[in-house]
């Protein structure tokens, strides 16, 4: 119950007041008379005095002290929540990992206990909890008893479970879409809670958002960045390079641990920084070994990182042409692209001019045919954009000289085209090869003089390259993606997460994108072959901490939800009040007779 005018409860005074008339009684005082014939018949009077006697409460009083209490308690304004303040709540959790600065006393920590004491308040009718990081989604959805509050503890402790799925492992978190998304799935009745580590960009003015804040700005160290690449010569050992940012007004000195494998870190390096300063520190690694580097004494994710061994991933190309012209013209344009090894043996690529030629053994081939009678097309080219081969092209103003119908691509789907002439195509057969054709006479174009060619060249290795099996990058950032080609045949495959859990992964399409949403090494089964990536915590603006604060802004009780949300029983009160002057005026009407 609330009070729109608390002050009047000051009426309250009155009571002990009245309690005062009737204790304090007169008592007569002894007077010699002669006779006492004529006050045989008088009442002795006992309504007031200056002494005290043993208190009597007659029933009048007791009426007069339930209409004082009656109307102090209209005149106060009191209200009750009605159903309609149950109303839902959709929490928006900020998932980024800043949240867990602090170990035990981590704002994650302080949140989850003030979100489960606002739990306990039988005002909410259903709860929602979203995860606010890079791609807002939805964690839970309970419902709350309507009747008790033991049926509101209950639910309360099935929120908690389901808080369990709140990790705050995001590089950053997308407040503002979640808290759209929020006021979208509560409807026009539910009230949003913002569970963050910093300040809103503006304090919230309508009544149906709260932010509660629960960070500590403090100076911090961090892991910001970490790199790792082999020498390209086949050498012993791999660069490494990492950044260390302090995130204070003053200098530091980081203390920087590096320990190959599973063994115990060394001495530690001194980096010495300036307040906001990022040092670099290079190192070589053993090729081959697992590397963790780590901020000496720090404990949060980004205070330490694991380094696996990066390995180059070439194409294996063989180019087979009659024309020696045509070789060194695209054999010049594949080598530019850093992406192909030029081997004829288990060549994964073959690229000629004879359209008879056998394709490889599990490999592609694209066939380059001019064909008789070509011609020059100046366009309007049409591009399948949606094909690996077509990213950055722009053939506006191009040349493309080549004959309609040229060499053996029949079936495939058009890439390219001019008109109806079919430039480009692609045939996928049965078992997930790729058949190309390139429609393409050097004499009668200018395709070869603009940057589309290095670009095309360029798309055709790095496809290649990505359906080849095997990670593409073994170190990631925290909400990265994991690009995996997977061998031939592997319809299922198996996640095994840092945590400790595993996930089944349809492997349908040759290929897998995994986001990177937990700090430490995954690893992916797949047809008998084990890849590895590691995860890394490095986002410079979560582990900048100086900026974190607690407090709480908005207030769901605002006027105007108050009208109907909560309902005046003052007339109720009034009407008790009007039936006990009734009922006193009866009752001393009835005294005052004399019967």
């Amino acid at each position: 119950m609330t009070f729109a005018w608390p002050w009047a409860l000051l009426g309250l005074l009155a009571l002990p007041a009245l309690a005062a008339i009737y204790w304090l009684r007169q008592r007569a005082r002894r007077r010699p008379v002669s006779s006492l014939l004529l006050w045989r018949d008088a009442p002795e009077s006992r309504t007031g005095g200056r002494t005290f006697e043993r208190f009597e409460a007659p029933p009048v009083f007791l009426l007069e002290l339930l209409i004082l209490l009656l109307l102090v308690g209209a005149a106060a304004g009191p209200r009750i929540p009605t159903r309609e303040s149950r109303r839902p709540l959709v929490v928006v959790l900020d998932d980024s990992f800043s949240m867990l600065a602090g170990g035990e006393s981590s704002p994650r920590a302080a949140a989850v206990a003030d979100l489960l004491r606002e739990l306990e308040k039988p005002r909410h009718s259903r709860v929602t909890l979203i995860a606010a990081g890079e791609h807002p989604q939805v964690l839970s959805e309970t419902g709350l008893s309507e009747t008790s509050l033991a049926g509101t503890a209950d639910a309360a402790g099935d929120v908690a479970a389901r808080l369990g799925d709140w990790r705050a492992m995001a590089p950053s978190s997308r407040l503002e879409e979640a808290i759209s998304l929020a006021f979208d799935l509560g409807g026009e009745r539910a009230r949003v809670l913002v569970l963050s580590d910093r300040a809103p960009p503006e304090p919230p003015t309508q009544g149906r958002l709260s932010w509660w804040a629960f960070g500590r700005a403090r100076p911090n160290l961090a892991l910001v960045g970490a790199v790792r690449a082999p020498d390209g010569q086949g050498g012993a050992s791999d660069g490494c390079l990492v950044e260390i940012a302090n995130y204070s007004a003053r200098a530091e000195i980081a203390r920087l641990k590096v320990a190959p494998g599973e063994a115990p870190a060394g001495e530690a390096t001194r980096v010495e920084l300036g307040p906001g300063e990022v040092g670099r520190f290079r190192f070589q690694a053993p090729a081959g070994e697992v590397v963790r580097v780590s901020l000496d004494g720090g404990s949060d994710l980004d205070d330490r990182a694991i380094l696996l061994p990066e390995r180059r991933r070439f194409v294996r190309v063989e180019l087979s042409f009659a024309d020696q012209k045509l070789r060194r013209l695209i054999g010049e344009a594949v080598d530019a692209t850093g992406l192909a090894l030029r081997s004829p043996r288990d060549a994964q690529l073959v690229i000629t001019d004879d359209a008879d030629a056998p394709a490889p053994a599990g490999g592609w081939r694209l066939v380059v045919a001019a064909g008789d009678g070509a011609v020059p097309y100046v366009g309007p080219f049409v591009l399948d954009r949606g094909h690996p081969l077509t990213s950055g092209l722009a053939l506006d103003g191009v040349i493309w000289g080549a004959a309609a119908g040229a060499g053996g691509g029949e079936g495939g789907a058009a890439v390219v085209t001019a008109g109806d002439v079919i430039l480009l195509d692609d045939r996928e057969t049965a078992d997930g090869r790729h058949r190309l054709t390139l429609r393409w006479l050097p004499e009668l174009s200018t395709l070869q003089r603009t940057p589309n060619w290095p670009i095309l060249w360029w798309n055709l290795l790095e496809w290649r390259a990505r359906s080849i099996p095997g990670v593409r990058a073994a170190n990631l950032r925290l909400g990265g993606l994991a690009d995996v080609g997977l061998r031939p045949g592997a319809e299922s495959v198996e996640l095994l997460l840092p945590d400790g859990s595993a996930r089944s992964l349809s492997g349908h399409g040759g290929r897998l994108e995994i986001r990177a949403d937990q700090v430490g090494i995954h690893q992916l089964r797949h047809a008998g072959r084990t890849d590895r990536w590691a995860v890394n915590a490095l986002a410079p603006a979560e582990s900048d901490l100086r900026r974190a604060q607690s407090g709480r802004w908005g207030d769901w009780e605002s006027a105007a939800s108050a009208r109907w949300e909560r309902r005046s029983i003052a007339w109720a009160l009034l009407l008790l009040a009007a039936a006990a002057l009734v009922a006193h005026l009866a009752w001393t009407s009835f005294r005052g007779s004399g019967r």
